[in-house]
């Protein structure tokens, strides 16, 4: 019987593995079979912990974060102007605080999590490798590219995801949480696999077209290479030359590219800001949201809902003839964290959102300082790149964007057992 038991425990924590291994394949495929996997894996989390008892709870502060933060959303569902728009968003935003439950269960059960960031590294380096495919070639090795539909994604690499050119922000989400694993491991000649890693990560980012993504990653990266215990300054110096130069010859030598970047520097220019502003969408669109936040200032349309209110508005706007308020801009966010927290929050739903996020990366900072772990150097560092101000930024709350946020959140708490939110018994 003992056997038994223990066999069927082997099996439930090899399934397990599979379906953490599997996530970043799921994302790929789509947010219908990302939503089953983490479903999956939510599901074998319950019954395991609840069958085996072997754990119990420790940092509670982590808790408390996600007990505030869900209530709080609840509370936004019923404060909005549509709730059948945002109750499917925030009530289900259980499932990532489960995910988080079940990645550090499995991370502090499953010694050898070494084989998960492993696998994980080998799907990520094919995805950067099709990429690159995809630079030389047009299109990746399926076929799919830019060629399907250049009126409407440019140049911007699409690799696996077709026709949707978020390849930069999938690559960025794992960039640095593998780059901090390949520091921790015992690899031989590490420094180098580390190097090539996180040079060929940087250019692809930079060859997706993906612009914010891009200047999230450098801002990102160098806080990493300067926190890390592993890297030298002498070493760092070395790193930027170089990516110094390869950028200058990638600009000198892709048009599409020296344009997009080029147009973006326009903006240091005090004389032409004005009249370059008024040409950018994305200051079009941080503009509409602020004019959402104006109508609702307190509490914010609610979740998910600024392009609904937008759509109204401009009607009614337009059947008015009003020419002292730009129209908005109708879209399903506006393309700015907090832009979107004022429109979609108000007021005092931003200030609750941002005190908590800064309230625990205040104590992610404390852990990063005596932990020096190069794995939650990285996942930080992606996390707070997500509050970069200005820079345009996906649905926070969407499910891809999500669902890279908060698997880089549970990581960072995961891989140490000082961290990790469970603790054996």
């Amino acid at each position: 019987i003992v056997f038994k038991l223990k066999m069927q425990k082997e099996f439930k924590l090899n399934f397990l593995f599979y379906l953490m291994a599997f996530l970043p394949i799921s994302i790929i495929i789509g947010s219908s079979f990302s939503l089953l996997n983490i479903f999956l894996i939510i599901v074998l989390f319950i019954i395991f912990h609840f069958s085996q008892k072997e754990t119990e709870v420790q940092n509670r502060y982590v808790l408390n974060f996600f007990i505030f933060l869900y209530i709080y959303l609840l509370i936004n569902t019923f404060l909005g102007i549509d709730f059948e728009n945002s109750y499917l968003r925030n009530f289900g935003f259980v499932r990532f605080i489960i995910l988080f439950f079940a990645i550090n269960y499995f991370f502090i059960m499953f010694l050898k999590f070494n084989n998960l960031l492993n696998i994980w590294l080998v799907i990520i380096s094919i995805v950067t490798f099709d990429c690159f495919y995809e630079v030389i070639f047009g299109s990746n090795i399926f076929g799919w590219g830019e060629f399907e539909d250049a009126s409407k994604q440019g140049q911007r690499l699409v690799s696996f995801f077709k026709d949707e050119p978020i390849v930069g922000s999938y690559l960025f989400s794992f960039f640095l949480i593998l780059s901090g694993y390949i520091l921790e491991t015992n690899f031989k000649n590490k420094q180098i696999y580390f190097t090539l890693f996180f040079l060929l990560m940087l250019l692809i980012i930079l060859l997706s077209g993906e612009r914010s993504n891009f200047l999230k990653a450098i801002i990102a990266s160098c806080i990493f290479l300067f926190v890390s215990k592993d890297i030298s300054k002498k070493y760092i110096i070395k790193l930027i030359l170089f990516l110094s130069v390869l950028f200058v010859i990638v600009f000198n030598t892709n048009s599409y590219l020296s344009d997009k970047y080029s147009y973006l520097f326009k903006f240091f220019s005090i004389e032409k800001n004005k009249v370059e502003l008024k040409k950018n969408i994305y200051f079009e669109l941080y503009k509409s949201g602020y004019l959402v936040f104006l109508d609702h200032k307190l509490f914010g349309v609610g979740q998910k809902n600024y392009g609904k209110y937008a759509s109204i508005k401009d009607v009614e706007l337009k059947k008015a003839n009003n020419t002292t308020i730009s129209f908005l801009i109708i879209s399903t966010h506006p393309h700015q964290i907090y832009i979107e927290f004022l429109s979609e929050h108000g007021i005092l739903g931003t200030i609750i959102l941002l005190g908590l996020f800064f309230y625990i990366f205040y104590k992610m900072i404390r852990i990063i300082i005596s932990s020096r772990n190069n794995i939650q150097i990285g996942c930080f560092c992606y996390l707070v790149s997500y509050f970069i101000p200005v820079l345009p930024s996906g649905s926070f709350f969407s499910d891809f964007n999500a669902t890279l946020f908060w698997v880089n959140f549970s990581i960072f708490f995961a891989v140490s057992k000082k961290t990790n939110f469970f603790k054996l018994k």
